[in-house]
């Protein structure tokens, strides 16, 4: 049996613990970021190693053995180990491995939360969120950046494109006491129109015109007041202090509701398709560096492209 136990690798280790922590092995495959027949496999070699079921398949999930439950200590001892190894013995090689991920300014927190859930997502190393700004797109090139998720398309042959999708349904915020709420859910763009009006300006999307002033254009409405800002804090003060109201993407709002004073609510779907006539909603793409000079394995770039694709909705590429 010792031989069989060396042959063990540190994935079947990460296995074991996980499943015996979670019961469910569909579960740990997708933490992992790896197959369900992966993780069957795994537990195959661990059953055959160690002469046990370990884990028999319940109700309520899979329930470890006594034979799992003797081993489970010291496996975690392996696994910690191994992590203890990472954080402290191997700190020059995992600092090669940590990665620079650039992304929209609307998706950087709800991102970055999406990610932290799943503690498996980059194992090899640390992932540093950074907001994609003009510029990006060359530093990205140049190496300084590892991933982008952005929705500017950057004209230039040395980096892939792969089209995720359009912002959902966006949102109506404002103060909770805004008279704009008496109207809701029958008031329409127009009506809209009466009030002050601030946005978040989006490097690719509205860093030009917001869509609702071009609305207001077509229409030969000029709005009492219109603010842009760069800043989110700013953006939000702006919803109290100037008593205006915006629109934000649906991936924000679980962020903007335990705001006190804030209220969001989203847009009737004729109201949107009135919003986005003049000016696309958001395209999100994730951008990449040439396959040659990625840094990180492929399945990363999958998994990025699941989380994100939570946030937005599939169409057609823009021409």
């Amino acid at each position: 049996m010792l031989e069989q136990v060396r042959a063990l690798s540190t994935f079947n280790l990460w296995v074991f613990k996980a499943v015996f922590e979670s019961g469910n092995a569909n579960l740990v495959a997708t933490e992992l970021g790896v197959s369900a027949p992966t993780i069957s496999r795994s537990l195959s070699q661990l059953r055959l190693t160690f002469q046990d079921e370990l884990f028999v398949r319940r109700h309520q999930g899979l329930e470890a053995t006594a034979r799992a439950k003797a081993l489970y200590p010291l496996v975690c001892n392996c696994t910690d180990a191994m992590t203890d190894l990472v954080s402290s013995g191997l700190a020059t090689a995992q600092q090669s491995q940590d990665l620079v991920l650039a992304v929209n300014t609307t998706m950087l927190v709800p991102l970055a939360l999406r990610i932290r859930q799943q503690p498996y997502f980059y194992p090899q190393g640390d992932i540093q969120l950074v907001q994609w700004r003009p510029g990006s797109a060359e530093r990205l090139a140049k190496g300084e950046i590892d991933l982008g998720i952005a929705v500017e398309r950057p004209d230039r042959i040395d980096l892939e494109l792969t089209f995720l999708g359009a912002v959902a349904r966006p949102s109506l915020v404002a103060a909770e006491d805004h008279p704009l709420w008496h109207g809701f859910p029958q008031l329409d763009l127009n009506e809209l129109a009466r009030f002050n009006f601030t946005y978040y300006r989006s490097p690719g999307f509205n860093d030009r015109v917001d869509p609702f002033e071009m609305f207001c254009q077509r229409k030969g409405v000029t709005l009492p007041k219109v603010v842009c800002v760069d800043d989110r804090e700013e953006w939000i003060a702006n919803l109290l202090s100037l008593n205006a109201f915006a629109f934000a993407p649906r991936q924000m709002i679980p962020m903007l509701s335990n705001i006190p004073g804030l209220r969001a609510a989203a847009l009737p779907e004729q109201q949107v398709r009135r919003l986005f006539a003049s000016i696309p909603p958001p395209q999100h793409y994730l951008v990449q560096r040439t396959r040659a000079y990625r840094r990180y394995p492929p399945g990363l770039a999958d998994r990025l492209v699941k989380l994100v694709q939570e946030f937005v909705v599939p169409q057609a590429l823009p021409e």
